[in-house]
Order: structure tokens, then sequence, then C-alpha cells
């Protein structure tokens, strides 16, 4: 496919790495929910602040960039909703490291009495669309980072793009009334 169409083939090409990707993700979550008190002893952390540090840690080690975090609220959060914001984070923070080059990647948790906002953005490459889309229309053409869009539609969250040659900037913003209740 790559000879004979070279566009079908690379947009081929990373549908099946974010397949695989969401994958990887997936089954790390399943094998961590069949040991969750393994995880908390082993890993030496259990709130959403301290699995964010961890997250810090881990990318600027392996990848050499700089991540300033701010988590504002973030063990207020009960444990169900902490985890799914933790994948939150995690995947727009791998997603940028690994992909977008950034030398500086930010994750900006700010929980408030009815929802929560996790920003993340990065001085990266940019996606490949420039632009600022919200989460219907990135659905509706089928761009941007899958599982992040999926995991916030089923959250009944939102999530807003902005990308450019220079970063990209994502804002997911999540009802805590609906979540919680």
């Amino acid at each position: 496919m790559l000879d004979n169409d070279p566009v079908a083939g690379r947009a081929r090409l990373e549908e099946v790495q974010r397949m695989l990707e969401r994958g990887e993700l997936d089954m790390r979550m399943f094998i961590r929910r069949l040991r969750p008190e393994e995880k908390k002893t082993t890993a030496g952390y259990s709130t959403l602040g301290d699995r964010l540090e961890v997250l810090k840690r881990r990318i600027t080690r392996e990848w050499d960039v700089k991540v300033v975090l701010r988590a504002q609220g973030a063990d207020l959060l009960p444990s169900g909703i902490s985890e799914d914001v933790y994948r939150l984070a995690q995947e727009g923070a791998l997603n940028a490291a690994r992909h977008a080059d950034p030398s500086v990647i930010k994750i900006d948790l700010t929980v408030e009495e009815d929802k929560l906002r996790l920003g993340i953005a990065d001085d990266g490459q940019g996606f490949p669309l420039q632009g600022t889309y919200d989460l219907a229309a990135l659905n509706a053409i089928n761009q941007g980072p899958l599982t992040l869009r999926e995991r916030v539609a089923a959250l009944r969250g939102d999530l807003m793009l902005r990308s450019n040659e220079t970063g990209t900037q994502i804002l997911i913003t999540l009802p805590l009334v609906a979540v919680v209740a």
C-alpha cells in the first residue's frame, strides 16, 4: 500500500499505531485492576497527585522532556474518577512525549466544585491538522487522539484541541456532579 498509495499507506500505519497504543494502555489497566493492592504497596503511591508526580518523573527520565505539573485539588477526587483522570493525563502526556518531540509538556489539573479541567500542552510539532476543534468536530472528521476522545465522551465531558506548528493544547472538561452521582 505504501508503494501504490503513500498517503493512504501512512494513514493506515498511523491507525494501526494508535490501535496498538490503545491496546497497550487497556492491557496495563486490566493488569492493574487484577492486582490493586500490589500496585499501592510496590509503586508507593495511592493518590492522584502522587501518581501524576510519578508520571512526570517517568516522562522526564524516558524522553528527556521537562514536565511542568500543577494539580490543584487532585487528591479531593473520588477514587473512581481519579483513575479516569489519571488515564486521561497519562494518555495525553505520553502522546505528546512520543509524537510531538517537545521540550516542555505542561499538565494542569484544576478541580472545582462541579467540574474539573485538565489541560495538557506541549511546544512540539503539533498535529497534522491545524486549528481549534472541539470533541464533536474531532469526531466528525475522525481526527485527533482517539483514546482521549472516547474516554472524554464516556465521562460526558468535552475536549478542546488547539494545534499548530509550535505545539498542541488539549483542554478536557469533565462534569463532577454527573460523574460522581
